[in-house]
C-alpha cells in the first residue's frame, strides 16, 4: 500500500480516536479545589495536540496521493476508507452483545482484508492472536474491563 494512503487512513483513525477521547473525558467530574485545572485539562490538551498533527498528517497525505496517482486513485481510497468505516462501525454495534475478543476477530480480519492482505491462514491466525494478545494484555497485565458478551468474554 502507498504511503500516501497509509497516511491518510491513519490520520482518519487518529481523529476518530481524538473525537471519542474528548467525548469520554466530558464525563470526568470536576474538582471542588478553586484555581485549580480540572480532571479533565490534560486530556483535553494532550488531544488538542493529536488532532492537529492528524489534520496535518491528512492534508500530507491527501496532497502526496494526488500527486501520486490522481483521481482514480482517489476513488478506489474513497471505497476502501467507506468500507474500513463501516467494519468500525459494526465492531462497535457488536461490542456490547458480543463482548471485545468475539466482536475484534472479525474486525482486525475485516480490515486485514481491506489492507489488502489475500492469504486466508495469514487472515485467520493474525486475526485470532491479535484480538487475543490485546484481550489478555488489557484484562490480565493493566486489569482494565473490557465488554464482555453472551460467551463471557
Amino acid at each position: 500500500m502507498p504511503m500516501a494512503k497509509r497516511e491518510i487512513i491513519s490520520a482518519v483513525l487518529l481523529l476518530v480516536f481524538s473525537g471519542l477521547y474528548i467525548w469520554a473525558t466530558q464525563y470526568i467530574p470536576d474538582r471542588t479545589i478553586p484555581n485549580t485545572p480540572g480532571p479533565s485539562f490534560f486530556p483535553i490538551v494532550i488531544v488538542s495536540i493529536l488532532i492537529v498533527l492528524s489534520v496535518s498528517l491528512l492534508i500530507k497525505g491527501l496532497i502526496r496521493l494526488r500527486a501520486e496517482s490522481g483521481v482514480e486513485a482517489l476513488a478506489a481510497f474513497s471505497r476502501t476508507a467507506f468500507w474500513m468505516l463501516v467494519s468500525f462501525a459494526l465492531f462497535l454495534g457488536l461490542l456490547q452483545p458480543l463482548g471485545f475478543l468475539t466482536a475484534s476477530i472479525p474486525f482486525y480480519a475485516s480490515l486485514m482484508v481491506l489492507y489488502g492482505c489475500q492469504e486466508p491462514v495469514k487472515i485467520a491466525i493474525w486475526s485470532i492472536a491479535v484480538p487475543t494478545a490485546l484481550y489478555l494484555l488489557f484484562t490480565q497485565l493493566f486489569q482494565v474491563l473490557l465488554p464482555t458478551g453472551l460467551l463471557g468474554f
